[in-house]
């Protein structure tokens, strides 16, 4: 068993009533995070971060393992250590730019 560290941010720390915890995963892999998260919060929060049939993280939320794409990894198959840091952020669009000079 590892435990390994959850940011949530925007409205998916809304739904989980929590922007941070440390939980404990029995499967040390991106896919027992989902099952902890799962056993841990409400559906609600899980319909929003996961895809339509609760397997994989749907299209609006990036999930980042110490900083890095979950998809740029092994995906759900990315295994997870000790004191690893997972990020979830809604999607971000806009922002603020310069007008030429």
């Amino acid at each position: 068993m590892i435990q390994v560290s959850i940011e949530i941010y925007g409205p998916f720390a809304d739904l989980a009533g929590v922007n941070k915890a440390v939980l404990e995963l029995e499967d040390a892999t991106v896919r027992g995070l989902i099952a902890e998260m799962k056993r841990r919060w409400n559906r609600s929060f899980i319909e929003a971060v996961m895809d339509e049939e609760g397997k994989e993280f749907g299209l609006a939320v990036l999930v980042l393992v110490n900083s890095q794409p979950v998809y740029h990894l092994e995906g759900m198959d990315t295994i997870l250590a000790q004191g690893d840091k997972i990020v979830l952020l809604p999607p971000m669009a806009g922002g603020y730019h310069l007008p030429p000079v």
